[in-house]
């Protein structure tokens, strides 16, 4: 089976750093709830050990919101934030490799420059599914996903039915 991967997609839409923080909060306390896998979260680091060392409390508000600000576009010269772009995120579950999840999550997006992208909320699902090979399993995550960021689309796809060939 090829690796699967949730990907939930919105228009711009201008929501707030405390907007934002509420729906990854829900989000990730409700995750957790569908599978193990989905119980831990690290900051992406420079190695393995370094991630590590940069776990993410989910249930602390003011960690996710640090986490947003940290993850706001900012002009070259001076620092200023952009705000009509909104807030990134990038996470991973820790796990071994056939375990492995990461999640990004994009949101607050609300310039109209074409090219700029979406808001979006993209997870990978571990190679290894364990009980969420089960259909009705995906389909929480997938639901869960949907109430929390209310996306325009979101769906489960197989990685390797996205790839193109040439």
């Amino acid at each position: 089976m090829s690796k699967l991967e949730l990907g939930a997609f919105w228009r711009p839409r201008r929501e707030s750093i405390e907007q934002c923080a509420d729906r990854m909060q829900a989000f990730m306390e409700e995750l957790v709830q569908c599978d193990e896998v989905f119980a831990s979260w690290y900051q992406k680091g420079w190695s393995r050990k370094d991630a590590l060392r940069r776990k993410v409390d989910v249930h602390d508000r003011g960690a996710l919101l640090t986490l947003l600000n940290k993850g706001r576009n900012r002009r070259d010269y001076g620092g200023e934030v952009i705000e009509d772009l909104g807030f990134s995120v990038g996470l991973w579950n820790g796990g071994p490799e056939e375990r492995t999840a990461g999640l990004m999550i994009r949101c607050g997006l609300y310039s109209k420059v074409f090219g700029l992208g979406a808001n979006s909320v993209v997870l990978g699902f571990p190679e290894e599914l364990g009980a969420l090979a089960d259909a009705s399993k995906t389909s929480r995550v997938l639901a869960i996903t949907a109430r929390c960021w209310e996306p325009d689309w979101a769906g489960v796809f197989s990685v390797k039915a996205m790839q193109t060939s040439d």
